[in-house]
């Protein structure tokens, strides 16, 4: 009985080794090119994505520092379908101390798992007269994790999605561990 046990255990332990050296963590955007830069938008702005055929877990939730930036932004994850807030992904960012053209990044409390070919937002709240953010024109490149699906915005209770691929209002992207399934 008590090999039965040490087998079990070094097996266990050999999954958990395996499933930890599964992992590899990016940022979801890897380059840009921003639209028109604006200040005069009272809501939440972003982007829609869908996740690629590996689940992923997203740890950091991002937006892009344009100069003289200063404030704190509410940023957060949306699923579509129910128009709420993802659990645990209501996180604040702060623009001081950026530098321009790089992602300020807020660490969430706990990552969250996102099932393969998911659909969601991702959005930040804006205020008029206040920090910079770049209209849809911007263009982004991603990783391969997932695919973004357009830019997205809200002033209330409706979503309205511009659907250009690759297309983003902020920018924003998000920091995430790719799950490789073998």
């Amino acid at each position: 009985m008590k090999q039965i046990k040490a087998i079990v255990l070094t097996s266990i332990i050999l999954l958990f080794t395996t499933l930890l050296s599964s992992y590899s963590q990016t940022s979801f955007v890897t380059s840009t090119t921003l639209g028109n830069i604006r200040n005069d938008f009272n809501g939440w702005l972003g982007m829609k994505f869908t996740v690629g055929s590996n689940p992923i877990i997203v740890t950091d939730l991002g937006r892009m520092y344009i100069n003289a930036n200063q404030n704190v932004h509410s940023i957060r994850l949306i699923n579509p379908s129910t128009g709420t807030t993802l659990p645990n992904t209501l996180t604040t960012v702060s623009m001081t101390g950026g530098v321009p053209g790089q992602f300020i990044y807020s660490t969430l409390a706990t990552p969250v798992t996102l099932p393969a070919n998911s659909t969601y937002y991702l959005v930040c709240q804006e205020s008029p007269g206040t920090d910079y953010w770049a209209t849809e024109a911007t263009r982004i490149t991603t990783t391969t994790d997932a695919i973004c699906g357009g830019a997205i915005l809200s002033n209330d209770s409706a979503w309205n999605l511009r659907p250009t691929i690759n297309s983003t209002f902020g920018p924003l992207s998000f920091q995430l561990l790719l799950l490789l399934i073998q």
